[in-house]
């Protein structure tokens, strides 16, 4: 009687085990969506970027708030980009104060529109990186910029990638981005043509944007790809593609986001309307 009880005990413990490894390997359709290592990204093969070469100063100014840096052209606003980005320069150019003090025309004589088949000259550096991220106010007066062109597949290696600027802990104000185009390709990246990242004490006001984002596989805005902080006032008039994004029945009744809380690679995008 004890042998049978024993056998019958054993037998029991045997099947809780068989059922609880069970539990452990079971998955769910929410698990498949968000288990990233099975995606696979979209890479593509792009030709050599050619970068405007920076001036060697800005055109006025000593970066204080009574006193900003003055950008009055291509070159100047590429070595904002160099100064900000750089790890080897002076730590105080991310802290500092810019001011726009004329339109400004990266590439000029065609339209955005024929860029995703026919690059213009110049491709665009965005303002600051994941490690190096912006963190002064930028003041573009109500001007200007024409003609960005940001094109990239991005691997292990790439950061935070926008489109004007990249990863933004300041103030950007006041600035219009026209006849822009920004493609992303490769492993998930933050887009937006005013910034790629706007951190949870940044803020983004008064911007007009009307450029192509072409999202292959990122967190994609008209305005912001990926938004922490403020965004006030900005608006977003441009072209809006990703064939395997899906956007929320709000987002489809109200158009093209402004601002993107999340989206791409098996989850849904919301959007969040830029006031």
């Amino acid at each position: 009687m004890k042998k049978q009880n024993l056998f019958f005990i054993l037998f029991v413990l045997c099947l809780s085990l068989v059922f609880s490894f069970a539990g452990c390997n079971k998955s769910t359709d929410n698990d498949k969506v968000n288990n990233s290592s099975t995606y696979e990204y979209i890479h593509r093969d792009l030709p050599e970027a050619k970068y405007i070469e920076p001036a060697t100063s800005f055109d006025a100014g000593t970066g204080t708030e009574v006193d900003p840096y003055q950008i009055a052209t291509a070159e100047q606003l590429a070595l904002l980009s160099n100064v900000v980005g750089d790890s080897e320069t002076d730590a105080s150019y991310r802290k500092a104060y810019y001011k726009l003090v004329a339109d400004i025309t990266i590439n000029e004589g065609s339209s955005a529109t024929t860029w995703e088949t026919s690059a213009p000259e110049f491709s665009w550096a965005p303002i600051g990186k994941t490690y190096y991220s912006f963190q002064g106010v930028f003041d573009g007066d109500g001007h200007t910029i024409s003609g960005l062109y940001v094109n990239l597949d991005c691997d292990e290696s790439s950061t935070s990638i926008g489109g004007l600027f990249s990863d933004n802990d300041g103030i950007i104000k006041n600035v219009n981005v026209n006849n822009s185009y920004i493609c992303i390709s490769g492993l998930l990246k933050d887009i937006g043509a005013i910034a790629g990242k706007n951190g949870k004490d940044a803020t983004i006001s008064n911007c007009n944007v009307n450029a192509i984002i072409d999202c292959y596989d990122a967190t994609c805005g008209g305005v912001v790809g990926e938004n922490s902080g403020t965004v006030d006032n900005c608006k977003f008039l441009g072209l809006y593609t990703n064939q395997e994004l899906e956007i929320s029945a709000e987002a489809l009744k109200k158009g093209i986001p402004a601002v993107v809380e999340y989206g791409c690679n098996g989850y849904k995008l919301t959007a969040k309307w830029a006031k």
